[in-house]
């Protein structure tokens, strides 16, 4: 008999059947088309697991939740994403038809058992993935999602962001995140007419973001022609839902042959150098200006004041050199700040304990090259600003002391830097990839 792993939230019998479950790789995957809305054409599955049939966890609700209360979540999630692997190889649905596999956050950075690497390493070489990563992961664990999908990238896997359209404060991560593919979320379809205004923020903001990004979106929950009619006028390209199919399940899945290829704009890593700090990553590219104290926290109030009205979608993260100068009036206005943006963060020698509820922080080592720096960064949907400086360690007065640094507004750059402080704000306890699976490094 194995060993009940029951805890509080999950019943022995549950506990029991989880562990027979990921003990006897009994988990199976359904797959549902993706169609193209001009042609009707297949591009693509989604891979939605299951339990065995018949029994209590056979649905994907209660399955991750007994996963979840049991903390066998990471060990579940990747038994689902094998059982997808796994299912479209002796299907042979193969590239460059797209295959859709979803990723929880909390799992996203755990190793793979070592039965799962044979399988890995057969799917890189024949199948073209997806890793879904949902609107709520990004908005809960932004940097164990920015740099898994880093990670996946790196590994040939085009990225795609699921739920869009549920939470807002994401559409500012999305130029940190460059998916690949937008998975437009299925309320967004089915809400009446008297809702579309208050969803037109979030569609213009998405129509912004793949007119300069070419990233192709898909509608989800397309069921019936009045939701096609939605999800063209929303500016889907693709579409998934009941009305082209429904999740098939493993024994009754015939995958179609790609009709084509599909042009993934993003899915290629970054060409900047991802150790570099913001400082070294800014100057490299720009001539750098030099500049008192005075004058560089007159800038940071400017932006600062900027971020203040940025809305739902914007992040702000700054690097203050040491908690010395997170001051009193600094805590106070980034506080105020939080309150009305999506991710405000702060960064600096001994921060510990100094930071007021809603700002994320991290603390930075004495030998850390951030700790001369002075950053301030503000991104959201429609504008992008970054003040980066660092101490010329300089005697004297301490308002004279000088700085070298420059003022952005340049897209690309701004994003940079974003990435380079945003992976400090909340440091992984596991940034170990899978290193068999990397194409470059």
């Amino acid at each position: 008999m194995p060993v009940s792993l029951a805890s509080d939230n999950l019943s022995a019998s549950d506990a029991d059947e989880l562990d027979r479950i990921l003990r006897k790789e009994l988990i199976v995957s359904s797959y549902q088309p993706i169609v193209d809305l001009r042609t009707e054409e297949v591009i693509g599955y989604e891979a939605l697991a299951r339990g065995p049939k018949g029994s209590p966890l056979e649905f994907p609700d209660r399955l991750f939740a007994a996963a979840r209360s049991g903390g066998r979540l990471a060990e579940l999630d990747w038994e689902c994403r094998a059982a997808a692997l796994r299912g479209a190889l002796q299907k042979g649905l193969l590239s460059p038809m797209l295959l859709f596999v979803n990723v929880e956050p909390d799992a996203a950075f755990v190793r793979p058992p070592d039965h799962v690497w044979p399988l890995l390493e057969e799917a890189g070489e024949k199948l073209l993935v997806v890793c879904e990563f949902t609107e709520r992961g990004l908005i809960d664990r932004p940097t164990d999602v920015l740099s898994a999908a880093r990670v996946w990238r790196r590994a040939g896997m085009a990225i795609a962001l699921d739920d869009v359209g549920t939470d807002s404060r994401s559409l500012g991560i999305l130029p940190l995140l460059r998916p690949d593919i937008i998975k437009l979320d299925m309320s967004l379809v089915h809400a009446p007419e008297d809702e579309l205004a208050a969803m037109m923020s979030t569609m213009q903001t998405i129509n912004s973001w793949n007119e300069k990004n070419d990233a192709l979106v898909v509608a989800e929950g397309v069921e019936t022609d009045e939701h096609l009619d939605r999800a063209t006028a929303l500016g889907a390209h693709f579409c998934q839902g009941w009305k082209y199919g429904k999740p098939i399940p493993f024994a009754e899945f015939e995958p179609r042959p790609a009709a084509r290829t599909l042009r993934l704009a993003t899915a290629v890593p970054s060409r900047f150098d991802d150790k570099q700090t913001p400082y070294q990553f800014v100057s490299a590219r720009r001539e750098m200006r030099i500049a008192s104290k005075r004058f560089i926290t007159a800038v940071s109030k400017e932006l600062e004041g900027v971020a203040r009205v940025m809305g739902p979608t914007g992040l702000l993260m700054s690097s203050f050199q040491h908690a010395q100068f997170f001051g009193e009036s600094s805590r106070r206005a980034y506080s105020e700040i939080a309150g009305g943006i999506a991710l405000v963060g702060v960064i600096g020698r001994q921060l510990s304990g100094r930071l007021e509820p809603g700002i994320l922080g991290c603390s930075l080592n004495d030998g850390d090259p951030l700790a001369d720096e002075w950053i301030v960064c503000e991104i959201s949907p429609h504008h992008c600003a970054a003040l980066v400086a660092k101490d010329l360690g300089d005697t004297g007065p301490d308002a004279d002391r000088r700085f070298s640094f420059y003022l952005t507004y340049d897209s690309e750059l701004v994003a940079g830097v974003a990435r380079r402080l945003i992976e400090r704000i909340v440091p992984l306890q596991d940034r170990t990839a899978p290193s068999r699976l990397r194409l470059a490094s």
